[in-house]
């Protein structure tokens, strides 16, 4: 957009800018004499911004240079060195910040220099042999992007950075564009009118130190970082308010303000004055900004003083929905009256760029001038006046916001669903500080403790809930969120507004500030009172029922001992008369008689050792005579046993061991009982041409030793094998009649296995037959190498 050059501004602007000033400062003294200190964070944050946005457009002007040369060497304006140094010198007087514009040619020399003088150790340079501006030529080139290195230390001395422009022209690298940059004069130039020079400003790129001005003690938490874009870099201002801002809002803030505000006003005055002076050179250099105007982000608009739009950049034209600029002079020359949705908002705009001269952020919804549609915008403008104060026209940007509004609406929607379902959450939620203040208290928590929300804010939770007693919990568990050891959970006790004590249990995690820094502490709690006075009641039953317990087994113990003896007297006598050892009895019937009496006698003896043997396991009392036992004999042995049993002819008996199978360390007899105890239930229960197999398995990788016992027989239920391992437990009543049993063989055997440390588990189902695991831990398996190691260092010690 070619624009008229303005007549120079009036001598007598800065006058009244200052007398503008001037009342301003008056104003704010008196009302500062009124108030507290601003807020000093907001406005470092906001000079912050200015001072990114004043540097970011700054070096956006330089490289506007830079894209302009380019542009004129691919038009073939610039073909040899001579125009080369010309144009970019011509150029290069606008801007203090250039060491030099280079050509490097494609191999990544520097070819050409301007301006000659100062710049002559760069000359014939070889780039790509540097570590750092090599590997990004390489990356510029294979991207077609231009980019800059990070702070390096120029050929020509000093601290400074470069940037790399390709140029390409019909697919042929015809070398780079390669501007230089002295950092100290660019940063000079770009922030000479942004911070007061109590500021500190420091500029990093990474990890890497680029800039820093002033030597501020203030207080660094007021410190503002912000972002400012350079091509494919992005630098980190950083701007820290010194003592002098701080003091002037903090003590006698009026008086300092109305002398620090008029010796501001006039030095603005002054600045004003210069900046005058300076547009006039600005105007003058309009063509050589073109470029940047072209290729602004922004919509850029100049219109004249009723509003009629006069020119337009290609970003203004697009958010209009047009694809040439004519198009939209057409549609605002007859729809002058309809670009924003609220009439009342065109007579404000005007009303308030005449008033300041300017307009920072004025938010309107707009029709898009193509097709209607309705946007939201954020304008800045300025007025253009001539040197006798008339009005020219004025010049603004725009840029389209509707995203950005519809993401802080869905934020504020976000936040009072949050708030809902934190005042509606059953649960206790209490958002605290680290300094144990209360942020948040939802409505559970008032419920409970009979405190609201409005008379616990700010307020530490150790003055009204927490007692005395639990203060150091409370600050340990704080302590550990600063360590970062979250989430965590703690107990405490609530008192109650109306009295009483509640014990609730709480979920804790932290929520971080801007910084990184542990803020806040989000507590989730549960009101446990109740569950834990149910839970120490029934561990007190649960005690009470194994003292008793204990009891009855060793009751049971001792009254198996009392009943053994008089037993085996009886079957002592019965065998001497089944056996006539004193002679001949007569009648054979008498020996009928004696041998029912021995075999009914043995098999209560049977129970009662049983009994012993379990009343011991659970009083504590049965110790293991543990070593090393050959299963597979301990196995055959019962077999053997178990075949002379009634029916056992009728009943196909199978065995499937590993080879080389490992001793395992077990109490023998113990093992023996066990294995007795689960055949004879086998065969008990499997009917003629039924079939039992027993598998022994070492499982290295289970780190186990298995004996498993199936049957094909009669099978039982779940609910009957949860019946069968309890002592005198018996199965279904049909099967209890028809199959005769104590109920105390699986029960035992169970103790026993798990006196080894290991378990047995039973697997059936009715009509198909039981499965029977014994599975032994690998710490009590003994490798038969290993024993006979032991054992021949034994016989030779």
């Amino acid at each position: 957009m070619k624009m008229s050059r303005p007549k120079t501004l009036s001598r007598y602007f800065p006058l009244a800018v200052f007398l503008c000033l001037a009342s301003a400062v008056l104003g704010v003294s008196w009302f500062l004499s009124h108030n507290q200190t601003a807020a000093i964070r907001n406005e470092a944050n906001l000079i912050g911004q200015q001072t990114a946005g004043q540097l970011e457009d700054h070096i956006a002007n330089h490289l506007s240079i830079i894209e302009h040369i380019r542009n004129l060497w691919m038009k073939g304006q610039i073909n040899n060195h001579d125009a080369y140094v010309e144009t970019v010198e011509s150029l290069q007087l606008q801007f203090s910040g250039f060491q030099a514009i280079n050509w490097v040619n494609p191999e990544g020399v520097i070819q050409w220099v301007a301006p000659v003088a100062g710049n002559g150790p760069a000359l014939g340079a070889n780039l790509a042999e540097h570590p750092i501006a090599g590997e990004l030529m390489e990356r510029t080139l294979r991207s077609n992007r231009d980019m800059a290195t990070r702070p390096v230390m120029l050929l020509q001395g000093g601290k400074g950075f470069t940037t790399f422009y390709p140029l390409i022209r019909d697919g042929r690298l015809e070398g780079y564009l390669n501007g230089v940059f002295r950092v100290e004069s660019l940063m000079t130039e770009a922030l000479a009118q942004v911070a007061r020079s109590d500021y500190r400003i420091t500029i990093r790129d990474g990890e890497h130190a680029l800039y820093s001005r002033g030597t501020a003690s203030g207080d660094d938490a007021f410190t503002t970082t912000h972002s400012v874009k350079l091509l494919n870099r992005t630098w980190d201002l950083s701007l820290t308010p010194g003592p002098d801002s701080i003091a002037a809002q903090s003590m006698n803030a009026d008086k300092i303000v109305l002398v620090l505000g008029l010796l501001l006003s006039i030095g603005l005055a002054y600045l004003l004055r210069l900046v005058t002076l300076r547009q006039e050179a600005l105007w003058a250099a309009e063509e050589s900004y073109s470029g940047l105007f072209e290729n602004a982000t922004e919509g850029i608009y100049r219109s004249l003083p009723d509003g009629t739009c006069i020119g337009c950049n290609p970003a203004m034209v697009k958010l209009n929905g047009f694809t040439r600029e004519s198009e939209l002079l057409t549609a605002v020359s007859s729809e002058s009256n309809s670009w924003y949705v609220d009439a009342g908002r065109r007579e404000e705009f005007f009303r308030l760029i005449n008033r300041d001269g300017r307009i920072d952020n004025f938010i309107s919804e707009v029709h898009r001038l193509s097709d209607g549609q309705r946007i939201w915008v954020s304008e800045n403008a300025y007025v253009i006046r001539d040197e006798d104060g008339e009005v020219l026209g004025y010049q603004g940007t725009v840029m389209d916001i509707t995203e950005r509004r519809r993401a802080n609406e869905i934020l504020r929607r976000e936040r009072e669903f949050v708030v809902a379902m934190l005042d509606t959450a059953e649960a206790l939620i209490c958002v605290i500080d680290m300094d144990g203040q209360v942020v948040r208290f939802n409505k559970a928590c008032e419920r409970l403790s009979g405190y609201s929300l409005s008379e616990v804010i700010g307020r530490p939770v150790y003055d009204f809930v927490i007692p005395d007693q639990d203060h150091d919990s409370l600050k340990n568990m704080l302590s550990s969120l600063r360590m970062g050891v979250y989430p965590n959970t703690h107990l405490n006790y609530w008192t109650c507004r109306k009295g009483g004590q509640r014990l609730i249990e709480w979920s804790n995690t932290a929520l971080r500030d801007e910084s990184g820094k542990v803020a806040y502490c989000v507590a989730i709690g549960i009101d446990v009172t109740e569950r834990k006075q149910a839970e120490e009641d029934l561990q007190l039953a649960k005690e009470e029922a194994e003292s008793a317990n204990r009891a009855k087994s060793e009751f049971l113990a001792n009254m198996s001992h009392e009943l053994r003896t008089p037993l085996n007297a009886v079957i002592g006598f019965a065998e001497i008369l089944e056996n006539q050892m004193f002679g001949e009895m007569g009648d054979s019937r008498y020996g009928d008689y004696a041998r029912d009496i021995r075999t009914s006698a043995t098999h209560l003896l049977g129970i009662i050792n049983n009994i012993l043997d379990l009343s011991k396991v659970e009083a504590g009392r049965l110790e293991l005579i543990d070593a090393p036992t050959d299963v597979a004999d301990v196995l055959s042995s019962c077999l053997n046993i178990v075949k002379a049993m009634t029916h056992a002819n009728e009943v196909s008996f199978r065995i499937e061991a590993d080879a080389d199978l490992p001793y395992l360390m077990t109490d023998e007899r113990m093992l023996r009982q066990i294995l007795l105890n689960i055949l004879s239930n086998a065969l008990k229960f499997t009917p003629a041409g039924g079939r039992i197999t027993v598998t022994l398995k070492n499982e290295p990788e289970k780190d186990a030793y298995r004996i498993i016992i199936a049957d094909t027989g009669i099978g039982m239920t779940a609910e009957n094998i949860t019946k069968a391992l309890t002592p005198f437990g018996q199965v279904e009543s049909s099967l209890s009649r028809k199959y005769d049993g104590t109920g105390l063989g699986l029960p035992l055997s169970r103790s026993l296995i798990e006196l080894h440390g290991g378990r047995l588990k039973i697997e059936s189902e009715p009509e198909k037959g039981t499965e029977v695991t014994l599975h032994f831990p690998g710490n009590r398996i003994v490798q038969r190498k290993s024993l006979r190691e032991d054992t021949s260092q034994a016989n030779s010690a």
